[in-house]
């Protein structure tokens, strides 16, 4: 079971997911940190890394143990919706029942900008040179 918390400027949403449910949501936020990826990378960046490749690897095979134990492994990341080109940062966090992920839409203004720059950053930098480092040494 997990916890999904999404925060917007006006209001948030909270979703507890079990079963089948949890299973695609984690599965589709395998795939929208692919394309988060793909789209704020510089070109070429990020397709050589040990993140992203483990990441298209269990989404393909909808690996979503393997899935939400990476994201349990990096736990601030950027994902992008290629259907409602939103960008959201997610936090997952560790708790009694399970992991609950915190999300903030970032809806484009002005004043997210610097936002969307240090998750961009972030995320990106995960999937460089020192990201395999990092990530080698905690999946070993």
């Amino acid at each position: 079971m997990i916890t999904v918390r999404t925060r917007r400027k006006l209001g948030m949403t909270q979703q507890q997911l079990g079963g089948f449910k949890e299973e695609a949501f984690i599965v589709s936020l395998g795939q929208n940190f692919i394309d988060f990826v793909d789209k704020y990378s510089e070109n070429g960046q990020c397709e050589e890394s040990l993140l992203y490749d483990k990441m298209n690897e269990y989404v393909k095979a909808k690996d979503y143990k393997n899935i939400e134990k990476l994201f349990s492994t990096i736990q601030v990341f950027g994902t992008y919706d290629k259907v409602t080109q939103f960008t959201t940062k997610y936090k997952t966090v560790k708790s009694a029942v399970g992991n609950a992920y915190n999300g903030t839409l970032l809806e484009g203004g002005a004043d997210e900008k610097a936002e969307l720059d240090r998750i961009v950053a972030h995320t990106c930098g995960m999937c460089s040179a020192q990201g395999d480092e990092f990530l080698g040494k905690l999946l070993a």
